[in-house]
């Protein structure tokens, strides 16, 4: 009986993964936009400060955005 209930234990998390990502699937087919929304950025602004010679933390620290996200806007 234990190795019944075992082999359900290890089976679950199977299921409930398959679900999760069956339903991902559908929202992302039906045109739904997952995840956490972007911040806007001044991309000129960033530019500017950047060909003044500041870094990427300080323009970060000046502007209230992530210095990831300066990187990346600087590089795109």
């Amino acid at each position: 009986m234990f190795h019944l209930l075992a082999a359900f234990a290890e089976f679950e998390p199977a299921l409930i993964r398959e679900r999760v990502k069956a339903a991902l699937a559908n929202a992302r087919a039906k045109g739904k936009v997952l995840g956490r929304p972007r911040k806007v950025i001044d991309h000129a602004k960033l530019v500017a400060r950047r060909k003044d010679g500041a870094s990427f933390r300080r323009i970060a620290k000046e502007t209230g955005i992530p210095t990831t996200s300066v990187r990346r806007a600087l590089q795109a």
